[in-house]
């Protein structure tokens, strides 16, 4: 289930959101009431409305809505740490799982704790969540038998980049903690909305120099694609050596959504046209047919 449906489906459940009650840091205090007209506010901007376009221009409900977020994903993932699996395809496709074992192709074994390969790996998201953090701390702890601490040392080392904040650190915040009020500002207060973001900086340079770019359940949406400098990627003086084989998944989107998609990336088509959108043209209209598992087994993007 996506975030905005877990929030949309608050008022159903809303005993199990008492954490979200009481005084915010701006004066307002919160009862069932507020916190079910933030919902119905939400629910009824537009169905395919992120939680994070809605903030942005909503601030009057910002507060309140990065501890909704908050309260949201530290649910799910202790979810996840009770068998509930967040990084499987509903096939139960496990593409974490490959992304593992392309890293441990290159770690580095020479040490007590395993090096994770930054100069061939890294990894920008607009999530909020550490599943993928909490899936390589499991993953290297038990297949290389590193404590706990070794473990989160690793992850520490990984290049993760989180756009809009994360719930915060593991060693800061553990899946699996006791949900309290607390907790959730404490995990609010690591968040960024998206207004906030573009305001205040850009991440291009972490795609410079790369030569490929996976851009995996990614909406393509024109402001982050703007965070990520895209639209800078060939330069004046770009070579078709020199710039970066694009893939990227796209399901949910057909005809003119992905054509438009694509057309984001015009700069780099122009000079070589190196872009996979994993989708392939059908009779009656063009659609996506390959979710991340399949897109990262299908291409050469891991090797």
């Amino acid at each position: 289930m996506q975030l905005k449906d877990i929030i949309r489906a608050i008022p159903s459940d809303i005993s199990h959101y008492d954490t979200l009650l009481g005084d915010l840091k701006t004066g307002v205090t919160v009862d069932q009431n507020v916190l079910s007209n933030f919902v119905k506010d939400f629910d009824h901007s537009g169905g395919e409305t992120t939680i994070d376009y809605f903030l942005a221009n909503r601030p009057d409900w910002e507060e309140l809505g990065k501890r909704v977020i908050a309260h949201c994903l530290l649910r799910s993932e202790n979810l996840a740490k009770a068998g509930r699996v967040l990084w499987r395809s509903e096939k139960g496709d496990d593409w974490y799982g490959l992304l593992w074992s392309a890293v441990q192709r290159d770690l580095d074994l020479s040490t007590k704790t395993p090096s994770f390969p930054v100069e061939r790996f890294g990894f920008v998201t607009f999530n909020y969540d550490r599943s993928l953090e909490y899936y390589f701390y499991h993953a290297v702890k038990s297949l290389h038998g590193v404590g706990h601490d070794e473990a989160l040392s690793f992850v520490e080392s990984m290049k993760i980049t989180h756009v809009y904040g994360s719930l915060g650190q593991l060693k800061n915040v553990p899946v699996g903690e006791a949900i309290t009020s607390e907790v959730v500002a404490r995990a609010a207060d690591s968040l960024e909305t998206m207004a906030t973001t573009l305001r205040a900086r850009s991440f291009a340079s972490l795609l410079r120099g790369a030569e490929k770019l996976c851009f995996l359940g990614f909406g393509f949406h024109p402001q982050n694609l703007e965070l990520l400098g895209v639209h800078n990627l060939a330069g004046k003086n770009g070579t078709a050596e020199s710039l970066p084989r694009v893939y990227g998944t796209s399901i949910g989107m057909y005809g003119e959504e992905l054509s438009r998609a694509m057309r984001r990336f015009d700069p780099l088509l122009d000079r070589h046209g190196k872009l996979r959108l994993g989708a392939e043209q059908n009779e009656s209209q063009r659609m996506n047919v390959l979710d991340c598992y399949t897109l990262l087994r299908r291409y050469p993007i891991l090797h």
